[in-house]
């Protein structure tokens, strides 16, 4: 046996009182306590990924809805708005005129 061997078989022996067969199965403990940390790792690891992607599925489900509801609201408004257009045409192309020379105004100031 190497020289490094028997002096950590000496120095366990000193601080707990038991021999080295002892130590045998003390490593061994902990390399098998090492093992059930790292199999508690990756499951923690596999757990933590299922949720990320759980939440990913439902933020974009969400958005996707909103964006729907957006996408409806506009199209109802465009088609009000072409239908009011369509009913005065005359009054349209006022409001039109004087929003946009409300805006020339505004723009020209700066």
């Amino acid at each position: 046996m190497s020289n490094a061997t028997n002096t950590v078989r000496d120095t366990y022996r000193d601080t707990t009182g038991q021999s080295g067969d002892n130590l045998k199965g003390d490593v061994r403990r902990v390399g098998e306590d090492l093992t059930q940390i790292k199999d508690n790792l990756s499951s923690t690891a596999h757990d933590v990924a299922a949720a990320a992607r759980s939440g990913y599925a439902a933020a974009k489900e969400r958005a996707a809805s909103t964006y729907e509801g957006a996408r409806e609201r506009g199209l109802e408004a465009t088609e009000t708005l072409q239908a009011r257009i369509k009913e005065s045409p005359v009054t349209s192309v006022a409001i039109a005129a004087g929003v946009g020379l409300l805006l020339g105004i505004v723009l020209a100031r700066r």
